[in-house]
């Protein structure tokens, strides 16, 4: 069975500078290649289009969990996505 549904249009939201100071709700140690770091706990809800900051983080919502590894950079654009940059490939050859 198909069935035809009308299309949804998210509304494009203006961009600002900001780096999601607002949306962090504590810091966590966290690990990523066997190292620890001490990163901060994004609540995803909060973040608005144009926030942008970097790794390592960690970005929560209701239905999902986002790791920003150290060396990455993530950002909200115009529609709330978040877009998450890997600056840095791990070469430890484990």
């Amino acid at each position: 069975m198909v069935a035809v549904t009308q299309p949804v249009h998210f509304p494009r939201q203006r961009l600002r500078r900001g780096n999601g100071k607002r949306a962090i709700l504590k810091k966590r140690t966290v690990h990523f290649d066997g190292r620890r770091y001490r990163a901060p706990v994004y609540d995803r809800s909060r973040l608005v289009p144009g926030d942008v900051f970097s790794g390592p983080a960690v970005v929560v919502e209701y239905s999902a969990t986002s790791a920003i590894p150290p060396g990455c950079q993530a950002r909200t654009d115009e529609w709330q996505n978040l877009i998450v940059e890997v600056h840095r490939v791990r070469t430890d050859p484990r």
